[in-house]
This record gives structure tokens, C-alpha cells and sequence, in this order.
């Protein structure tokens, strides 16, 4: 399998206060997906892929795959590649014996993605959270509880 990242800083802190960061990052798959189609049926052409699967999925597993780390079930390592290897990268590149690793995965430009993901969002639309399984992601109201506690005590003490 292949996953995509996007850095999270390469969407502006502002458009993730302003935007569901969910609905960014899914209609920036899904906008990539709509894009890609014809390559990917012409992958599957060519390789006679029958099997072949693009998926969006965001669940656990996929969120905290890391570089460099071993797949759970195969002898691979989770390789990264540049965007110019796409079209000559294979699966060797995941042996375990002599993979080969981009190392420069994590360079970015913060706000460099907010052209696409507001694209992406007008094209594609936010996430249909009901049928994904998972409750919207809400803004926090209040502080979260620990801050509360320390608060309150820091205010106990000084009345003491």
C-alpha cells in the first residue's frame, strides 16, 4: 500500500482555526483522487491490476505511521519518496536489506497547501462524517481540565 502526506503546517494555522481540518485534509484526497483517475486506471491497465484499490481512510493506524518504521504485517519498511521518484519508484525500495528513503520527507513551506485545500473543499465538499463513523470534530469551549485544576490550585495558593 502507499499513503500520502501533507504536512499539517503546509495548511496555514489560520485556515485550520477557519476550516474543519478533517474536511481539509479528506476533500484534498478526494479532489487528488477525482485528478489522478485516468493515471490510475492506466496503472491498473498497465500492471493488470484488477485488484487495484485507492481508498480514503482516516483511522488510527494510517494517522501514526511513521518513516522508517516496519509495516505490521510485511517485511517492508514505511519508506518516504519524492514527488520527482514517483514514476520510477518500486517496491524494493521497502526491503528490509537496502531501502531507499527520501530525506528530505519533512520539508514544507507552512501555508503552502491552502490553494489546494480551499480548492479541494469547493470542488469535493466537507467529510460525511455520519456514513465514516466518527463524531465531527468540535472547537474546545472551555480549557482542557488539567489547565482548569492547575489554575484553581495556583489561585488556592496564593490565597493562602
Amino acid at each position: 500500500g502507499c499513503h500520502i502526506h501533507l504536512n499539517d503546517s503546509a495548511i496555514s494555522e489560520e485556515l485550520r482555526k477557519r476550516r474543519n481540518p478533517l474536511d481539509l485534509a479528506y476533500a484534498i484526497v478526494e479532489y487528488a483522487n477525482l485528478r489522478l483517475r485516468d493515471k490510475f486506471l492506466d496503472v491498473a491497465l498497465r500492471h493488470k491490476a484488477d485488484s487495484l484499490k485507492i481508498e480514503n481512510e482516516m483511522d488510527v493506524q494510517r494517522l501514526f505511521t511513521c518513516p522508517l518504521s516496519l509495516h505490521r504485517e510485511l517485511n517492508k519498511v514505511c519508506v518516504c519518496i519524492s514527488p520527482n521518484d514517483l514514476d520510477v519508484f518500486t517496491p524494493e525500495w521497502a526491503e528490509l536489506g537496502s531501502f531507499r528513503h527520501y530525506r528530505e520527507w519533512n520539508r514544507f513551506v507552512a501555508g503552502e497547501a491552502d490553494g489546494l485545500a480551499m480548492k479541494a473543499l469547493e470542488a469535493i465538499g466537507e467529510v460525511q462524517s455520519v456514513s465514516l463513523g466518527f463524531r465531527r470534530l468540535r472547537r474546545r469551549v472551555h480549557p482542557p481540565l488539567d489547565e482548569q485544576i492547575a489554575r484553581w490550585m495556583q489561585r488556592s495558593e496564593d490565597k493562602n
